[in-house]
């Protein structure tokens, strides 16, 4: 059996401890990455990066010498295929969002959660896997150009490192189906499978050829909406098995073009009704969980677990619907609990801390600074001599 290849990470942080820290829950929790090198600023990260060429970078931003903004940029102009996971203080999370643009897979703040951290190696290992099938697919493709194109045949890498036959013009139309399944757009996802079935329509296509193209592509379909928030369309929706026995049935091409097409616009108007309904629930939802779990130590991975999506897709829900972060929310939650807490003095500053999720004073005294502009202690001295 080959031994399956372990990702390697090098990890930018002008802090030993943190380093350390890393490296111990990824040497403990990730067993498929490995560390293979560590710099204190972003100088000695660029020659390492030269020298050990990573897979995946965990930076923070503000260090000496070389911060972790400049470092990114500079890599990016000559590499295009190293991740990045961007470590920030709460002051500096939204300036990090302007990496966004440079491909960075995540924001993480300081203290890092060992779940966060791990939720998005996994995800740089997935974007990883994706960049090596697509450069092994345009290989397969530029070699068989060059030869005999037989039948517009190529093979396509699967998720499972297999091969598959695929029909070359149609392989945009269903990158273009699945996409539009993993960001809930409907009006794309009708276009695409509106083109797709042109396309087959117009090259007179065997009903042989349309059902096998259908059958391989729905399965697909099916595993995306259930990875997203629209598992419940799922309740809608024939099974595989139900869907490939349609279509061996049908007794010509536009039986088959009529019920695909009927289908997946049903699909994309529940995906509509759905998403309005279940995107205000899931906010609704998440703000009630930091309600009732602020006093805590609660995560993204947390809050998007008990809303059922994954952290990646709820981050990105917050914002939209909200205006902010979801970690801003929390903060800011917390420290409208503090300023009340604050009122009562027989608690002491680190109760209060504690009452609120911070369990390290230092810690909960410098956000409360960054968000009131004072202290807890000189925000309490200030309400009694009102």
């Amino acid at each position: 059996m080959v031994k399956k290849q372990k990702m390697n990470i090098l990890i930018v942080d002008d802090e030993k401890l943190i380093r350390e820290g890393l490296k111990k829950i990824i040497q403990e929790k990730a067993p498929g990455f490995s560390v293979i090198g560590e710099a204190c600023n972003g100088v000695e990260a660029l020659q390492l990066t030269e020298i050990l060429n990573p897979q995946i970078c965990i930076v923070d931003i503000r260090m000496r010498r070389m911060d972790g903004i400049e470092f990114i940029r500079n890599v990016r102009n000559t590499n295009s295929r190293i991740r990045f996971i961007v470590l920030s203080g709460y002051e500096d999370f939204e300036y990090a969002r302007e990496l966004m643009p440079l491909g960075c897979t995540a924001y993480l703040t300081k203290p890092v959660k060992h779940e966060e951290l791990l939720f998005f190696l996994k995800q740089c290992a997935e974007d990883i896997k994706k960049d090596i099938q697509n450069e092994q697919l345009k290989n397969v493709l530029v070699g068989s150009l060059a030869g005999t194109l037989k039948q517009q045949q190529i093979f396509r890498f699967s998720e499972t490192d297999s091969i598959s036959e695929i029909d070359l013009p149609h392989l945009r139309q269903e990158d273009r189906i699945l996409d539009a399944c993993i960001n809930g757009n409907s009006k794309e996802l009708s276009a695409a499978v509106d083109q797709l079935l042109k396309e087959l329509q117009e090259e007179n296509a065997s009903l042989h050829i349309c059902v096998v193209q259908l059958n391989r592509l729905y399965p697909l379909i099916i595993k995306k909406l259930n990875s997203q928030a629209f598992s419940f369309i799922l309740e809608r929706i024939p099974p595989v098995a139900a869907f490939e026995s349609k279509l061996r049935s049908a007794s010509g091409l536009e039986e088959v073009r009529q019920y695909t097409q009927s289908l997946f616009d049903e699909i994309a108007y529940a995906m509509d009704q759905g998403k309005k309904g279940s995107e205000r629930n899931v906010i609704t939802r998440a703000k009630q969980y930091i309600s009732e779990n602020y006093s805590k130590s609660i995560s993204l991975v947390d809050i998007a677990e008990h809303v059922g999506l994954n952290a990646s897709y709820f981050s990105q829900l917050f914002k939209t619907e909200t205006g902010q972060t979801y970690m801003k929310y929390l903060t800011n939650y917390r420290i409208e609990k503090a300023k009340e807490l604050l009122k009562d003095p027989t608690l002491k500053i680190f109760e209060v801390g504690e009452m609120v999720g911070y369990s390290d004073p230092q810690y909960f005294n410098r956000i409360f600074r960054q968000v009131v502009n004072s202290t807890p202690r000189e925000y309490r001295d200030n309400y009694f001599n009102l």
